[in-house]
């Protein structure tokens, strides 16, 4: 609603007194700049800041730092790259600066090696050591069958006596596998239930006995360790 009495009031005091209406539009106009605002983004006119000039400016700096940040460096010694506990291979940055890469993309290519090249390469390597563990408990105990009996023999003892922890570390290596069956032999008296005594009469305590030549355990004889062999093939048919 109009407030008709204070327009009249107005217009009543501005034709009286023209110069106090001029002065107050010259006290608008001519307000000062705030410090914290730079002279090109004050509109000194309108005493007001220049929104228009403002938006301009920020829009060239988001620009300007973009294409810094997509710009490729100089060298490739210029990288910056977090590879973890890894060091940057200079050969692999000076092929990756050769072919355009920025540093965030060099970083994107170091991010995905990490997070997928890497732990491949690491569970291969583990399954071709692995293999060759097997192959050679495999030779050592009799024949693939000989060995499945076994191990299924170390992992009930493990399982009831040992750690899950001690008992995964012991299992990786193939002396940590031979530790381990001369310390189930040792725990378990009964073990030589089916001794066969007509072929050079040894029995569990005689192998024992020989598993504790450090020619068995150090220096891995071939001919004592094939005698230990063959004694617990005797010891445990398939």
């Amino acid at each position: 609603m109009t407030n008709i009495i204070e327009d009249t009031t107005k217009e009543t005091i501005a034709k009286a007194n023209p110069a106090v209406t001029d002065a107050t539009s010259v006290s608008l106009s001519q307000q000062p700049r705030p410090k914290d605002i730079p002279e090109k983004f004050w509109d000194s006119e309108k005493g007001a800041i220049h929104t228009e000039r403002l938006w301009r400016s920020y829009q060239e700096l988001e620009r300007q730092f973009s294409s810094r940040k997509n710009a490729v460096p100089a060298s490739h010694e210029d990288y910056c790259l977090d590879c973890g506990d890894r060091t940057p291979d200079p050969e692999v940055n000076a092929v990756l600066h050769k072919a355009g890469f920025s540093n965030d993309q060099a970083q994107l290519v170091y991010d995905l090696a990490t997070h997928y090249v890497v732990p491949e390469l690491e569970n291969r390597d583990q399954r071709i050591k692995a293999e060759k563990v097997k192959g050679r408990l495999e030779e050592y105990f009799g024949g693939e069958e000989r060995w499945a009996h076994v191990a299924r023999q170390l992992s009930d003892w493990g399982k009831a006596h040992l750690p899950e922890d001690v008992m995964d570390a012991m299992s990786e290596s193939f002396d940590g596998v031979l530790a381990l069956h001369r310390m189930m032999a040792s725990d378990e008296p009964g073990i030589d239930n089916k001794t066969d005594t007509s072929s050079e009469n040894l029995d569990e305590k005689a192998l024992r006995k020989l598993m504790q030549d450090p020619k068995y355990w150090r220096d891995q004889d071939p001919a004592l360790m094939a005698k230990v062999r063959d004694g617990f093939t005797r010891l445990y048919p398939s």
